[in-house]
């Protein structure tokens, strides 16, 4: 649970204080990709597939992804509406980013960036995203880089953790309120409607402390 840290998060981002070698690479390069784009709140998108897709924890999907986009962008231009927003990918899995199809209007640019190893790519993010969604919220690392980004930041994530949810003992989803910094935005989909909400219940108030069958989730 992040709440036995959570009462000395400064000090636990002084021990995750990145080395000057990985700060200076990402630095430069960071500096580089948004060079004629400084000012815009750039909405990062981290993105966990691979060995989740075999995995009882959900790995990101493009029903959920593309339309939660949509929201997370929708919400900042209400908050923000004097910003323009870019669209920043945290991923390897390129091939696919490319397979999505989303409405890239309103978005003053869109980014790919290739970063070489995972201390650059937890530093980026936590350096350069204004806002977060976490499409894949079992995800440990976007988890971190997530926490470690400055506290005016906003974060996004998937409320269903499991493939089945809430399925097993002890599932992330029965004690998600354990899990995830209550003012980070929990995001719900509809798979009839095909539509992303924020949703800042827990799981146990939007479900009952009683749940334990998954196949009520059959009809979201």
């Amino acid at each position: 649970s992040y709440k036995y840290f959570h009462p000395v998060k400064d000090h636990i981002r002084e021990l995750f204080n990145f080395h000057p070698k990985i700060k200076d690479t990402v630095e430069v390069y960071g500096a580089k990709l948004f060079a004629n784009d400084m000012d815009s709140h750039k909405m990062c998108v981290h993105i966990r597939r691979g060995d989740f897709i075999e995995h009882e924890l959900l790995e990101t999907r493009s029903d959920f992804l593309v339309p939660a986009m949509t929201t997370v962008k929708n919400f900042i231009f209400e908050k923000y509406p004097e910003k323009n927003i870019s669209l920043v990918f945290l991923t390897n899995d390129w091939e696919f980013v490319n397979s999505l199809d989303f409405d890239e209007s309103g978005f003053l640019k869109i980014y790919c960036p290739k970063i070489k190893s995972r201390g650059e790519n937890m530093y980026f993010g936590s350096r350069f995203c204004d806002s977060i969604l976490l499409s894949s919220s079992g995800s440990t690392f976007g988890f971190w880089i997530a926490y470690l980004m400055p506290d005016s930041s906003l974060v996004f994530y998937n409320g269903q953790i499991d493939k089945v949810r809430g399925s097993g003992n002890f599932s992330k989803e029965y004690v998600d309120y354990d899990g995830f910094p209550k003012d980070w935005n929990i995001l719900e989909l509809d798979k009839r409607k095909k539509i992303v909400t924020i949703d800042n219940r827990w799981f146990f108030e939007k479900f009952g402390l009683n749940y334990i069958s998954s196949k009520n989730f059959t009809q979201l």
